[in-house]
């Protein structure tokens, strides 16, 4: 709810939904993807370039976004950074 009233863009939420979607997929019945060999490629996505991207656009300020702001090539390329440092302690 923060999040939808912190921000009139509706992505970060979207994002941040797509990641907690990852993380039930890990784990929760019936899917249990990490008993596939799936497990590293959803961490990766849900703590790397979905999670770290939401958080990047929610706290823009407000007084910088003007329409919908986009997301830098630095945020994209620290988002993966923290996708694969993620990964790979997992």
């Amino acid at each position: 709810a923060w999040l939808l009233a912190a921000s009139s863009d509706g992505r970060p939420a979207a994002l941040l939904a797509a990641s907690i979607a990852c993380g039930y997929m890990y784990q929760g019945p019936p899917f249990r993807l990490s008993y596939k060999g799936l497990g590293e490629p959803l961490c990766f996505f849900a703590f790397g370039p979905s999670a770290t991207t939401a958080f990047y656009l929610a706290m823009l300020p407000r007084a910088l976004v003007a329409g919908k702001p986009e997301v830098t090539p630095l945020a994209w390329v620290l988002s993966l950074v923290v996708g694969a440092t993620t990964t790979i302690i997992l």
